[in-house]
Formats: structure tokens, sequence, C-alpha cells
């Protein structure tokens, strides 16, 4: 009775943790310039991008989540990133090399607070002796500046386990700028 009671304090410690380490955008750290999006503009989303940006990762690794087979293709500059068919709970994206299709991939989210906000997705526990890498959320958020160039807010956060000590490992944002192609 006694250790299943410690099981049960010790998984409700972990479950907090987690629901305290969730990914918050801050749409605050962008400029008041960009262009508030909803369903009723969001054709304005359509266009093709360079994958790259000079200071973050690719947009190609942020939205595949670093698949391995596309692992050669992320930091390739050459891929260009077209966007198309942006609905109000869905965004269908394509990466074209040259005339090539690599990769075609549907975003589902919801348009809100003036950017596509993507449906968070969770990452599992990652064994790396004597830390466990536990449960982290990611959250981006996809809008327009005034330029017409993408941006992503990317929002990130999770949990560390110490070998059986659980505590909160911090996470991070972002929010490059893609430069839009035509």
């Amino acid at each position: 009775m006694t250790s299943h009671y410690i099981d049960l304090k010790l998984l409700l410690i972990i479950s907090i943790l987690e629901l305290t380490s969730c990914a918050s955008i801050n749409y605050d750290q962008t400029s008041c310039s960009n262009i508030i999006l909803s369903d009723t503009n969001s054709h304005q989303l359509i266009g093709m991008y360079h994958n790259r940006h000079t200071q973050n990762e690719p947009l190609f690794s942020l939205l595949v989540n670093g698949e391995e087979k596309y692992s050669s293709e992320i930091h390739n500059d050459s891929i260009i990133f077209k966007l198309i068919q942006p609905t109000n709970r869905s965004m269908s994206v394509e990466f074209y090399r040259k005339d090539s299709l690599v990769r075609k991939k549907t975003i589902q989210g919801k348009f809100k607070n003036g950017y596509f906000l993507t449906k968070a997705q969770v990452d599992f526990f990652k064994p790396c002796f004597p830390l466990l890498w536990g449960p982290g959320t990611y959250k981006r958020a996809i809008g327009l500046t005034k330029n017409k160039d993408l941006i992503v807010l990317e929002s990130h956060g999770g949990t560390a386990i110490f070998i059986v000590i659980p505590f909160f490992a911090s996470g991070g944002e972002s929010s490059p700028v893609y430069r839009r192609v035509e």
C-alpha cells in the first residue's frame, strides 16, 4: 500500500511539472506591424518563401519536425517553401528543390491572435543517463510581416528527470522571418 501511495505522489508531481512546462507563444516579441490574419484574409499567406533564415533553423526543419528521411534536405539553401490552400483549420505546404517536389505536408491548426496557430506537438521521453528528458511541447504561430514575408513564432518547453527527482527544464522562443520569393 505504501509503495503504491509513493508511486501516485511521484506521478502527480511529474504531471504537475509537465503541465507547468507547456510552451506558450509570446505574441509581443514581434512588432505590431505584422498583418493580422484571419479566415477571411488567409489567402495572403499563399506564396513561395525561402527555406533559410540567417539566424534560426530552416523552415523545413520546423515543419517536418526532424523526420530522419529528410535530414539531408533540412539545411539545403536551394529548398523553396510553397504555402498553398490555407483554410480555417489546416494549411497545405510543399517543399521544392529546383522544380522537384521534396515533401508535401498538411499542418493542422486555427487562426488566433492574427496568426495561424499550429496544434501543439508533444515529444516523449529520451533517456540520457542520469537525465531523462520528459515530454516536451512545441507550438508555432505562422504569420505575415507588412512586407508579406513569412514569420514563424516558435516556443517550446519540457521537463527533465534527474534519477528520480523531477524538475522543470526551460524552453525557448524564436521568431524568424522567411523572405517571400514570389
